[in-house]
């Protein structure tokens, strides 16, 4: 039998992978990018000695990159277009559309009754300085899963810039993050 964390993260899933109807190439790139995020936080989270629940980590991870998916619901080829082209896509959201794809998908979890840390650990989710230990493990998953996309695109290894992100992660939560060897 499911518990209530459990049902909730699985409907929060099959919801995001529902949401909206473009069948645009990047959707799929953005699902599989979602997905391995997402085990890649409950996996970081299970070694940070209950700092971080895994399922908060899980959900926070699935749902950090909802704001490029309703970029590209709503813009579609240019959205698309931007994304490919930009080095620094933040600045570039912001400057087109006047917010950046963190804070959208942020803003709308909060309005739909997420809580409050785990969308302070989505908006920060590329600057997880202040956003406290959740924020560190999500900013942590991004990155090693950007890492494995690039070189790997069905794995996530965990080793190659692990220790380098995990400390970084430790700096940016103020320590609050504390990993288990």
């Amino acid at each position: 039998m499911l518990g209530f964390a459990a049902t909730r993260d699985l409907a929060l899933a099959l919801a995001l992978d529902a949401l909206g109807s473009s069948q645009h190439p990047l959707r799929g790139r953005l699902r599989e990018h979602a997905f391995r995020g997402a085990v890649a936080a409950q996996t970081i989270a299970s070694c940070s000695r209950g700092a971080v629940r895994g399922g908060d980590a899980f959900i926070a991870a699935l749902m950090r990159d909802l704001g490029r998916v309703l970029l590209l619901e709503v813009y579609g080829d240019p959205y698309a277009a931007l994304e490919a082209r930009e080095t620094d896509l933040l600045a570039s959201e912001r400057q087109r559309y006047g917010v950046d794809h963190a804070e959208l998908g942020a803003a709308c979890l909060l309005r739909w009754g997420l809580p409050e840390a785990t969308c302070a650990a989505i908006s920060a989710h590329h600057d997880p300085s202040g956003a406290g230990p959740l924020g560190a493990v999500v900013s942590l998953a991004d990155a090693v899963e950007a890492g494995g996309e690039a070189s790997e695109p069905h794995s996530l290894d965990l080793k190659g810039r692990w220790l380098e992100l995990a400390q970084r992660a430790m700096a940016d939560s103020g320590g609050a993050l504390l990993l288990a060897a």
